[in-house]
């Protein structure tokens, strides 16, 4: 059984729910960690580490999180995203969105009380100089050591009995 998230009018417009397309979802509570070749709607509203590409919508759903490295025609996000997210047509951060790493889009749209820590590329030359996204091991292995680069910061920086 599938059961569609509501949605508001731009997600609709943005991510089609008339069956027209292939749909694959990855419910709430699962997590799948792989690569995913996808040509229809990609919904995530549990957890999915890995590689998405193709001609794919993605949809990140509130209480998603997404740690991936994305190549997507649109993409719109609800929930967590981390790693780095290429739209060949465009972006929409909703209000309760959370990204962390680099979008790269022609458009992008960003709701009062999105946040984005990372950087953008907007515009036409957006997706024009052919830019591939790293590999997860990548992103996770950069993700690593931001973390040992903290944790030793903070360690030196906390006071010896």
């Amino acid at each position: 059984m599938h059961i569609r998230p509501k949605t508001s009018e731009t997600l609709r417009d943005v991510v089609p729910a008339n069956g027209s397309s292939a749909e694959t979802t990855i419910g709430a509570g699962v997590s799948f960690k792989g690569e995913i070749a996808c040509h229809g709607t990609f919904r995530v509203h549990g957890t999915f580490e890995g590689r998405l590409s193709g001609k794919a919508r993605l949809y990140a759903g509130k209480g998603s999180r997404i740690v991936a490295d994305a190549v997507v025609s649109q993409a719109v996000i609800e929930g967590e995203f981390e790693g780095s997210l290429t739209a060949t047509e465009r972006v929409e951060l909703a209000s309760t969105a959370r990204l962390k790493g680099d979008i790269r889009a022609p458009r992008l749209v960003i709701a009062d009380g999105a946040t984005l820590v990372g950087h953008e590329t907007v515009g036409s030359h957006a997706n024009g100089n052919g830019h591939k996204p790293a590999p997860p091991a990548a992103v996770t292995s950069r993700v690593r050591a931001a973390r040992k680069v903290v944790a030793a910061r903070r360690q030196s920086s906390s006071p010896r009995k």
